[in-house]
């Protein structure tokens, strides 16, 4: 690998300091935090998306919770599929996009195979999840120790091949499921141009898994982002393992990994 340039070396400086709204999902504040947090990088993550997502482009929003990313995707053109698993999310959903002609939403979870799952909701929802391990180590590692899942819900999942069979192969799909990224993406066998997919530190192995997935269903270059998607880290896209050496520099919290077919990178 040849010498790091300052973007990679920040990584190894990314340990000590906790993300912000890491700590804010961590608070009685995490409510109203996120309302300013998104509004204050609103513009940020319009401009950033807009390298991936273009004007009448098909978008999955795969864990799309009260709609943040799915509003950014709205703002750039984009047709938007929504899959929520969550009820409450879900109806937040429904009531503000159900007579919005370019949203489809899917009351479902995305998973490896077609069932029903159960997911363990948290007092802060944008941190439910239908992994077990991932709600353990999260704890464990002090992320998010105070919090608590104390309820649940049976739901619905599909997979993403059966949902490219029905509303077409998306330009981009976003991935955020905490902790069950892995299962989302082992249910595709077709090369969508970009997706991104969230890695925590505490499921390191996670991300190798995914990105060999990847890589066995088609010619990908890597990137990412450290906090809000609002920069990519690296100039140039990077191989498989070069990606995977420098994620394991990250030593806590989380980032958002970005793939992108080699034909797309040249685009």
């Amino acid at each position: 690998m040849s010498e790091e340039s300052p973007r990679e070396a920040f990584i190894e400086r990314v340990t000590a300091n906790r993300n912000l709204m890491a700590i804010l999902k961590a608070s009685q504040m995490y409510l109203p935090a996120r309302r300013l947090y998104h509004s204050w990088y609103a513009p940020r993550r319009l401009k950033f998306y807009s390298a991936f997502v273009k004007t009448n482009n098909l978008v999955f929003d795969v864990g799309a919770n009260i709609g943040t990313r799915l509003a950014t995707f709205l703002e750039l053109g984009a047709r938007v599929v929504a899959f929520e698993p969550q009820s409450a999310c879900f109806a937040s959903l429904d009531q503000r996009y159900k007579s919005n002609t370019k949203v489809r939403l899917v009351h479902a979870g995305l998973d490896n195979q077609e069932g029903t799952r159960t997911i363990h909701l948290c007092e802060n929802d944008a941190l439910s999840s239908m992994s077990e391990e991932w709600i353990k180590s999260v704890k464990a590692s002090g992320r998010f120790r105070t919090l608590r899942w104390g309820r649940s819900e049976d739901v619905r999942v599909t997979t993403l091949d059966k949902m490219i069979e029905q509303f077409g192969m998306p330009m981009f799909c976003k991935i955020d499921v905490e902790g069950c990224e892995l299962r989302v993406v082992q249910g595709l066998s077709q090369r969508i141009p970009s997706l991104s997919f969230e890695f925590n530190t505490e499921l390191q192995n996670d991300a190798k898994e995914i990105i060999g997935h990847l890589m066995r269903i088609g010619d990908y270059g890597f990137n990412f982002c450290i906090g809000e998607p609002t920069k990519l880290e690296l100039a140039d896209w990077a191989g498989p393992d070069r990606m995977i050496v420098l994620l394991g520099r990250i030593r806590s919290g989380h980032a958002d990994i970005f793939a992108k077919r080699k034909e797309e990178e040249r685009a």
